[in-house]
């Protein structure tokens, strides 16, 4: 028996790359967030480690845990603010108390643990 990878070889081609090595730890999580004075804009200290990213969460819930479903965005790893305008995950404008956390990422995918939530109040 003869595979092919893809099926539509050789009309498309595939490319897979693997990395190899060891596995670093992951980078630490950014430091010091906290509120700007303008109450909408958090601010932190740039995370330690072979950052790449910064993933940025954000739910209704005070003590939540970062995940697929609260993933707000990713910003560059020399990020240090960002001012949440977007609408809700319902499309909704921002109203009420939120809270947002970070981590960092290495280039293998690596997380940090996140930091803790901070609260920004949309009247």
């Amino acid at each position: 028996m003869k595979a092919t990878y893809p099926v539509t070889a050789p009309e498309l081609s595939a490319l897979i790359t693997v990395e190899t090595g060891n596995r670093t730890p992951p980078p630490s999580a950014p430091t010091a967030l906290t509120l700007d004075a303008d109450g909408t804009t958090l601010r932190w200290s740039v995370a330690t480690g072979n950052v790449f990213w910064l993933r940025i969460y954000r739910s209704k819930e005070a003590n939540f845990t970062p995940g697929r479903d609260t993933l707000l965005t990713y910003v560059y790893q020399s990020t240090l603010a960002f001012a949440d305008c977007e609408p809700d995950f319902d499309a909704r404008p921002l109203t009420g108390a939120y809270y947002y956390r970070i981590t960092a990422l290495d280039r293998l995918g690596n997380e940090s643990e996140p930091t803790a939530a901070v609260m920004v109040d949309y009247r």
